[in-house]
């Protein structure tokens, strides 16, 4: 057994708005319930790179072009130990959310401290070169 879930998470980048793509967790989720987060999922049998491709299509029905992968990071929460795969999306259309999330927002990320979001969000804008640290 893994000590620790491996996460693939999408920074999705919609460049004609100059935005980023969040959404927000609905109120019965097991894990962070009505939280802003970006897409993605535990990475199965599969490399990161198409576990994120997979959770943006599934969570969105978005496609993207992968811009850039962070290094992974480890984040631990009441939930347990995770490492977190970030890449930086490029996205050109908007989404549609399936039953894991209740709303989307463009952002950009200087109005993240406007959203209550997931434990370790902005690591994985500075992870995909978008924030500083």
């Amino acid at each position: 057994m893994k000590d620790k879930t491996e996460v693939a998470t999408a920074v999705p980048y919609y460049p004609e708005k100059d935005r980023f793509l969040m959404a927000r967790r609905t109120e019965n989720t097991e894990i962070h319930p009505e939280k802003w987060n970006f897409p993605g999922g535990k990475i199965e049998e599969e490399t990161p790179r198409n576990a994120v491709l997979r959770e943006l299509k599934e969570e969105t029905n978005l496609t993207g072009e992968i811009l850039r992968s962070g290094e992974s990071f480890t984040l631990n929460t009441g939930n347990g130990k995770f490492e977190i795969y970030p890449f930086l999306i490029k996205i050109d259309s908007e989404p549609e959310l399936n039953h894991e999330h209740t709303e989307y927002r463009w952002i950009r990320p200087g109005e993240l401290d406007e959203l209550e979001t997931v434990k370790g969000l902005k690591k994985n804008l500075g992870h995909v070169g978008v924030l500083d640290g």
